[in-house]
């Protein structure tokens, strides 16, 4: 309910804008692939836009080869049935969207990665989430560039690699069991490592975006109370990492 009245609140701010907004962003973010989180609920204020998704997509394809889109399935924890195929991601209608056009997805049963485009994550660990050999790691090894589009507040999967890498006092790594189809005649048991809480609690987001800011690591092109963050993973990880060593609560307080 809070996040619903949130987005709400937050679309009423939104005012119309240009049909070149995006266009113009992706022009001067160069980069070969990218990592996308969006709210397709705010690209609907972009001028002439009756179909978000398609819009979105359409212009990420004219800038960039590689599309990398979550395809996160939490329900795994409690289901043990992971399908690549079937099983639709849970948070947001790009990620479910986006799932009728990805040409890959990685094997990690709670935290999949949908791909569009030419991109090798065979010599990654699939079922270690956010470990040293997990995919995540190896964008952030590639230094992938990410965008959050229209999104409600700043997004960074890439963040759980720091807590897990680094250990952090307030979660813990944990296996659940399960089973993963790769395809309707192909599955395998696995044992999928991933966080579990130790507490609640929150990422400080108005301070991460402040000092990624204030670092020239976070590029802000926000407009007209329609939100678009740019960053390449590498460079924050490697500044959140400083900071986590130097402080293992950097990330929550």
């Amino acid at each position: 309910m809070r996040s619903f009245l949130k987005r709400l609140f937050n679309n009423k701010k939104i005012k119309i804008l240009p049909k070149d907004f995006l266009s113009k962003i992706f022009s001067l973010e160069k980069a070969k692939g990218i990592f996308v989180h969006a709210g397709l609920s705010k690209i609907r204020f972009i001028e002439g836009v009756s179909n978000p998704y398609a819009y979105l997509l359409t212009e990420l394809e004219k800038n960039y080869k590689v599309i990398f889109v979550p395809g996160f399935t939490p329900s795994f924890r409690n289901s043990g049935i992971f399908h690549k195929k079937y099983s639709k991601p849970e948070y947001g209608m790009w990620s479910k969207l986006f799932l009728k056009d990805s040409e890959q997805r990685t094997m990690d049963a709670i935290h999949s990665i949908q791909v569009k485009g030419d991109y090798d994550f065979s010599s990654c660990d699939h079922q270690d989430s956010f470990g040293s050999n997990s995919c995540f790691n190896k964008l952030i090894k590639d230094n992938i560039l990410v965008a959050d589009i229209g999104t409600d507040d700043f997004v960074c999967t890439f963040i759980h690699v720091v807590e897990c890498l680094n250990k952090v006092p307030y979660i813990y790594l944990s296996e659940v069991d399960g089973v993963v189809y790769s395809d309707d005649n192909f599955f395998y048991n696995v044992k999928q490592l991933n966080y579990e809480p130790k507490i609640a609690y929150r990422w400080n987001r108005n301070k991460l975006v402040r000092e990624l800011k204030n670092n020239g690591l976070l590029r802000d092109y926000s407009a007209n109370g329609f939100l678009v963050y740019f960053f390449f993973a590498g460079y924050v990880f490697l500044f959140l990492v400083k900071k986590v060593k130097e402080n293992s609560w950097y990330l929550v307080i």
